[in-house]
């Protein structure tokens, strides 16, 4: 890790890795229905997901907050992980299989540092009993208990999709 990474991850806050790898395993177990998303309705996998853990977290963001998180992104998003995303979906064809493979591990790298954009902002807009709250579900929800808990409400994918005039609905399965 580089010192710069090193830096970064005593600011992030406690329950980032924990929380990430539950929406990894949440991603791992529809991948296509987020990559359906994500084409059809420029979603963010990340905050999508995000968004499903939150509830299931019972930690409730308002739409005004979750503007903040995509604006958080927004920059990251345009300049380097969607341009690389369609340069590596063009390239496909194009390229063997290792390659394309190493393509796919710098766009998981990409990803990652969208995640951490994500946790920068997200540790900013959490209260102090948030913030512990999301530490305790981290802590105490293992990657089966995540993927069996049925959220109590689904504030935050209602609100995360009202950022872009969607529904619960409109969401392809």
């Amino acid at each position: 890790m580089s010192l710069s990474g090193q830096v970064l991850s005593r600011l992030l806050p406690q329950w980032h890795d924990a929380i990430w790898q539950l929406c990894e395993h949440t991603y791992l177990q529809q991948p296509s229905f987020y990559v359906d998303q994500q084409d059809n309705h420029q979603l963010n996998v990340n905050l999508l997901l995000l968004a499903q853990c939150l509830d299931n977290a019972d930690i409730e963001l308002s739409q005004a907050q979750w503007h903040s998180l995509i604006d958080a992104i927004s920059n990251w998003d345009k300049q380097v992980l969607k341009p690389y995303r369609q340069a590596r979906r063009q390239a496909k064809k194009q390229l063997g299989k290792p390659q394309y493979q190493q393509m796919l591990t710098v766009e998981l790298t990409l990803e990652h540092q969208c995640q951490r954009l994500i946790t920068l902002q997200l540790d900013k807009l959490l209260t102090p009993d948030e913030h512990e709250q999301l530490r305790e579900f981290s802590i105490n929800t293992n990657q089966l208990d995540q993927a069996k808990h049925l959220a109590k409400s689904q504030h935050n994918l209602q609100a995360y999709l009202a950022c872009y005039q969607l529904a619960a609905e409109d969401l392809t399965r």
